[in-house]
């Protein structure tokens, strides 16, 4: 009974595959079943094409005894587990076409929710067939499936949304080596809008390797940088190896995952000169509160969740909400979302701040992440209420900086200073400043020296 079904299968495909079926189960009135399903091109069983968890045919063991064994339909059922399709599909053949139709669910692209797809294959002269496809009601797919060359050239469209567009091109040749180039336009992920050009590569070297690239992005209507990973899948150990992976120029990723919880991780992250507006802008956050030049090298250990955290942090030229500074470091340990800094310095002109205490990944999309931070000021620089207030390191001149104003004053000289001729500015005076723009300040100036006076200055850079 084995035998004739897979040679009844393959009659259904026009003889362009050979068919192994592990096991098959039927009775006198009840559907044949046709359990774990491999279609393979040739002879050899090593150039298996796909497989399928379960055929039903409409098929009972005295059609076999009376030699009726015609086989006009048949439906293709995929396992509740299998990772990338879900649902049935049901063919009808006809001498020049196929038929379909079923209810299925792409587990791949994170659709969970089991949608209707009918249409019809119509079979050319050199054994391709011209698909024309209804997904959902709402998707048109049109194109080629080639089984002799292996290869599929394929379109979907949204009919509600005109700009709405995927294309689809692979190759799956003899020596497992798989090929497949996708262009999304407005194509919806997850609830995200994507577009962009994306290649996947499979290919068998003792381990089956798998390399990604996604270039031209943009999500919800932000350009991204580049997307590149290459890594392979160990089966025994359970694992996903990413032998290197880059986002953009300057974000590297190297490590392993495990595909089971808790998902045990053990990563390497390294950061080189990225600048952080552009990062936070990419993701919409115009607002967030760190700007600068960073670089850092960080290790994660342990339950994706909760992974151990260890490594160092530096960012040049940067800004922290409102606190500007020449540069900051941190030592950063802990276990996620919760990131201690210690051993870190914000340092500005004239003097340092000590900072310490914790960052909460969770809450960073409330801009609160870094509310656990505390900021110790030396006798040079201070902070308060986002004025930044700092000392002149060789004279009593004290300066405050918020926004576009600027305040300066000073102490009165002590003795010994009074004596030093060689400190031109002047002990007893006020400023007062405030920038328009970028090219304009309005400035006041109140001094004690040679009695009272009071002066006013707008300046205009050209």
């Amino acid at each position: 009974m084995k035998s004739i079904a897979e040679d009844k299968i393959a009659e259904f495909s026009g003889n362009k595959f050979s068919v192994k079926i592990d096991a098959v189960k039927g009775g006198i009135f009840s559907d044949m079943i046709l359990q774990d399903v491999s279609f393979i091109s040739g002879d050899k069983e090593d150039n298996q094409i796909f497989r399928l968890d379960r055929i039903e045919i409409p098929y009972r063991v005295w059609q076999a005894l009376l030699k009726k064994q015609d086989i006009t339909n048949m439906g293709i059922y995929f396992s509740e587990d299998n990772p990338f399709v879900q649902g049935f599909i049901k063919l009808y053949r006809y001498p020049e076409k196929i038929e379909l139709i079923g209810r299925v669910s792409f587990e791949l692209f994170g659709d969970t929710v089991k949608r209707g797809v009918k249409g019809v294959f119509l079979r050319q002269e050199d054994f391709s067939y011209d698909c024309d496809l209804l997904w959902d009601g709402r998707m048109k797919i049109t194109g080629m499936l080639a089984p002799d060359s292996r290869s599929i050239d394929l379109r979907i469209s949204s009919l509600s949304e005109k700009d709405r567009e995927m294309e689809i091109k692979g190759t799956f040749n003899h020596d497992e080596d798989i090929r497949v180039y996708s262009r999304l336009y407005k194509w919806p992920i997850s609830g995200t809008e994507v577009i962009g050009d994306f290649w996947v590569s499979y290919r068998d070297e003792g381990k089956p390797k798998v390399s990604f690239k996604a270039e031209n992005l943009v999500v919800d209507k932000r350009p991204l940088w580049d997307i590149m990973m290459e890594g392979y899948f160990n089966p025994d150990e359970k694992r996903i190896f990413l032998d290197d992976a880059r986002w953009g120029e300057s974000i590297q990723l190297k490590g392993c995952i495990g595909t089971e919880p808790p998902y045990p991780a053990h990563f390497l992250f390294l950061v080189n000169d990225v600048r952080l507006h552009e990062l936070s802008s990419m993701f919409g956050d115009n607002q967030s509160p760190m700007r600068g030049i960073a670089r850092a090298e960080i290790r994660f250990n342990g339950p994706a969740k909760n992974a151990e955290v260890n490594g160092r942090l530096f960012i040049n030229e940067g800004r922290l909400g409102e606190m500007e500074f020449r540069s900051m470091f941190a030592t950063l340990s802990g276990d996620l979302p919760v990131i201690n800094v210690s051993d870190a310095r914000v340092v500005k002109e004239g003097g340092h701040i000590i900072v310490t205490g914790e960052i909460d990944i969770s809450k960073f999309k409330e801009n609160r992440g870094m509310e656990n931070l505390v900021f110790e000021t030396d006798n040079k620089v201070a902070v308060w209420e986002n004025w930044q207030i700092s000392k002149e390191e060789k004279s009593h001149v004290v300066e405050a900086r918020k926004d576009n104003v600027i305040f300066r004053t000073s102490f009165e000289k002590d003795e010994a200073e009074a004596l030093d001729t060689t400190n031109d500015r002047d002990q007893r005076e006020v400023e007062f400043q405030y920038k328009l723009d970028s090219c304009n300040s309005v400035k006041m100036e109140m001094e004690e020296e040679g009695g009272d006076f009071l002066g006013m200055e707008h300046k205009i850079q050209f």
